[in-house]
């Protein structure tokens, strides 16, 4: 986390690698998917056919893998993964 100004701090975040170490799974790339209108929506799909969702609303994360909720979390807890 970095504090661009006083109390205001920019997240950065690697989905690609925290999928990976999630399913064991190399290649997966960042694709268009639907928006839930809660959050910030993230998708990815991998060679084997898998896709994944990543919603991060209010510093929580859930993650989905082919619609099955797979970890949910807050995203400081995720870092440690």
């Amino acid at each position: 986390m970095k504090e661009i100004k006083p109390g205001v701090f920019a997240v950065s975040f690697d989905f690609r690698t925290f999928l990976q170490k999630l399913t064991d799974t190399e290649g997966w790339r960042e694709i268009k998917g639907p928006d839930s209108g809660v959050g910030l929506d993230y998708w990815f799909d991998n060679p084997d056919g898998t896709e994944a969702y990543i919603n991060v609303d209010q510093g929580e994360m859930a993650v989905s893998i082919d619609g099955d909720v797979v970890w949910q979390g807050s995203s400081e807890e995720a870092e440690v993964l």
